[in-house]
């Protein structure tokens, strides 16, 4: 049987009105809280995945939602093997992690369909692999901006490491240890261009800047950033603006945060992290890979219409103005009001 968005429908109305006496009534919004994405995004990345293939006919469509509910929801295995009706914890932990693990393996590739004609009357379905989070995504629809990418870090719980036990974990953020990872978002198509992480919560921000994405920019090129950067040349923050760039500026960040905010409604990266932290990067780059396939399956961010304040400095000689005046001279209507 053909795998379509309409089996994911169904599998997740299954999966959340298990054991209740009467069904609930099914919306996108309940289907959206139970597993974090659309069944139009589980079927992308059904197809991003392709299971039959790297997993064996074994993998079924609802396996792909047991992994999305337990980064989604975040219950204990327990718990969740109760409410998918799985045959066991072990059974539930199997396919659960495989899912993640093949998501957060192909997380920056997606899959977009091209119809070739082979015949008259005869086409063929070719998938094609385009990087999904991709660094050079941040030129976009750019209309000559200099700064292309907003960049913020983001603190995600963990349960306090003991051995050995370090301070280095410790996030301001949170008051509690933590997991810290680096992320840049195109500024005029709200889509995720760069992701860089894990590394402890009590890492600077600006350092982890220095350290990686700097290098990739060009010569030049700024990012938008908080007040964290102040000081980086790289870097535009609230310390170098002017007021206008200040009002641009507080909506660029703002939607970045929206975008970070769509990543936190995973209780996987909101809530302590109970598994081993090795673990964590892998859950995290399959939630960014899910939270993108969204971006782009109809439910985007909002705009942001930005546009750079340009100042040219203009250096001229007498001679310019000479001939720049005799020009207005013989023709006046050039510039309103002149007086020559």
């Amino acid at each position: 049987m053909a795998v379509t968005e309409s089996t994911f429908a169904e599998e997740g109305k299954r999966i959340i009105n298990r054991g209740k006496r009467n069904a609930e009534w099914f919306s996108m919004r309940n289907f959206k809280a139970h597993f974090g994405a659309s069944p139009a995004v589980c079927f992308d990345l059904w197809s991003m995945i392709d299971p039959i293939i790297t997993m064996g006919v074994g993998a079924l469509p609802v396996h792909l939602l047991w992994a999305l509910m337990l980064m989604k929801v975040y219950a204990t295995e327990h718990m969740l093997t109760s409410q998918v009706g799985a045959s066991s914890e072990k059974v539930f932990r199997k396919w659960a992690w495989r899912f993640i693990a093949a998501i957060e393996e192909v997380a920056f590739s997606i899959v977009s369909v091209s119809i070739i004609s082979l015949a008259p009357n005869f086409t063929s379905c070719r998938p094609h692999y385009s990087l999904q989070i991709d660094l050079n995504d941040r030129f976009q629809n750019n209309v000559g901006n200099l700064i292309k990418l907003s960049v913020d870090c983001t603190d995600c719980p963990i349960e306090e490491p003991r051995n050995p036990w370090s301070k280095s974990w410790y996030s301001k953020k949170l008051n509690r240890a933590g997991l810290k990872y680096e992320i840049g978002m195109n500024i005029m198509t709200g889509q995720f261009c760069w992701v860089n992480g894990p590394f402890k919560a009590a890492k600077h921000d600006v350092t982890i800047f220095r350290e990686s994405l700097k290098h990739l920019l060009n010569e030049g090129e700024q990012v938008h950033a908080d007040k964290g950067y102040k000081g980086e040349i790289s870097c535009s923050t609230p310390w170098n603006q002017t007021l206008e760039e200040k009002q641009q500026s507080k909506i660029v960040r703002a939607r970045h945060e929206t975008g970070n905010g769509r990543i936190k409604t995973f209780k996987a990266l909101s809530t302590p992290f109970r598994h081993p932290i090795e673990k964590h990067s892998v859950v995290f780059n399959a939630v960014t890979a899910i939270v993108q396939l969204s971006f782009r399956r109809g439910e985007p961010l909002f705009h942001v219409n930005y546009r750079e304040l340009l100042y040219v400095e203009v250096l001229l000689t007498s001679q310019d103005l000479n001939t720049i005046f005799q020009a207005l001279r013989s023709n006046p209507d050039l510039v309103p009001g002149f007086v020559g």
